[in-house]
């Protein structure tokens, strides 16, 4: 309930508060912070759990001394913080404000169900997110059944965790350089190369079992989400209409929630009947299904391309971006970065403006 109510006003407020013009740069932020968090939270619970193995002592309170145990105490530090977190949001941070030409706010649900579902355009993403749960199959599998698969194949003692760690770290290295070399690439096409490049991640694991192949596995898993899910985001958000982007998204969302309902059922099959605990295994088949599903999705995206997007849809790309380089408070001179220029030029002019620059 939580999640369903924060991360659809996350993505809202993010698109409310960044000018369209930077909806891509900020989104890639956006997801460089969710990485981060993910890198830090799995060393700090451990490092937790180390220093405080045993039970936790709390009081006494009337008399009472509580003992808790590592995990029951990193739960209730976590619900402070989130605490802590809601009270700085609440006080201190201010919605953007924005002019709606109707009252939408109030129309009743039905009303607005009703006026999404008749887009055209809601349909066409609804059929981009829908070939995308084959792609978001072999993330899901990442997570589930990947660690098991490694204790498997290489041991009980398979140090998975430190594995699994090159997920948000490759996101967190490779995402702002991405987002500066392919600014001015399509959202859809982005979506479809990455998810082709994530789609072809099992592969590796099919070839062989080894520290090697788990390594490369993940650095190209990670490498495809780093293209393709910040641009998704950026996509999402630039489809919905404006006044009704929480409609919009749980609408669109319905497929990969009715496709998550599946994930784990056919994972845990697959699992135990090409990679069991004991007796015969035949993993490679297994990471080649799952190969298969996702490759079968990129293809067929990358055939209905223009159907997604027909090329009339499609919102033409500025030949310069301009861009305002501050000097001090208040002075400002305008730049100009031509996106036909040489990559290595375009980083470097990119990443030398983005320390000093406020974007239009």
């Amino acid at each position: 309930l939580g999640s369903a109510l924060c991360g659809p006003a996350m993505m809202i407020g993010l698109k409310r508060h960044v000018n369209a013009r930077n909806l891509t740069i900020g989104f890639s932020i956006f997801y460089v912070v969710m990485n981060l968090a993910a890198l830090t939270a799995a060393p700090a619970v451990d490092a937790f759990h180390a220093r405080w193995s045993q039970e936790v002592e709390l009081g006494p309170f009337a008399g009472v001394v509580y003992r808790i145990s590592s995990c029951r105490t990193v739960m209730f530090l976590s619900a402070v913080i989130t605490l802590v977190s809601f009270l700085i949001s609440f006080l201190f941070l201010r919605d953007a404000v924005e002019k709606f030409e109707d009252r939408k706010s109030l129309q009743s649900p039905g009303t607005l169900y009703g006026e999404v579902l008749r887009e055209q355009r809601f349909w066409r993403f609804v059929l981009l997110v829908m070939l995308l749960v084959g792609v978001r199959f072999v993330h899901r599998n990442m997570e589930g059944i990947f660690p098991q698969y490694m204790q498997r194949e290489l041991g009980p003692e398979s140090t998975f965790g430190a594995v699994l760690a090159i997920n948000p770290s490759c996101v967190i290295v490779t995402l702002p350089l991405i987002t500066i070399l392919f600014l001015d690439f399509p959202a859809v096409k982005m979506i479809w190369s990455g998810a082709v490049v994530a789609s072809v991640s099992p592969l590796v694991l099919a070839a062989g079992h080894s520290y090697t192949t788990s390594v490369a596995f993940v650095t190209v898993l990670s490498l495809g989400e780093a293209v393709w899910c910040p641009r998704l985001f950026e996509y999402t958000m630039s489809m919905a209409p404006t006044g009704r982007e929480g409609t919009f998204m749980a609408l669109a969302a319905t497929p990969t929630l009715l496709a998550s309902g599946i994930y784990g059922s056919i994972s845990h099959a697959m699992l135990e009947a090409l990679c069991p605990e004991h007796g015969e295994r035949r993993s490679e088949l297994m990471w080649l299904a799952v190969s298969s599903v996702a490759i079968l999705s990129a293809t067929v995206m990358g055939l209905l391309i223009d159907v997604i997007e027909p090329p009339g849809a499609r919102v033409p790309i500025p030949r310069k971006m301009q861009m305002l380089r501050g000097h001090g408070w208040g002075a400002h001179e305008r730049m100009e970065i031509d996106p036909s220029q040489p990559w290595h030029k375009r980083v470097f002019v990119e990443a030398k403006s983005w320390l000093t620059t406020r974007r239009v």
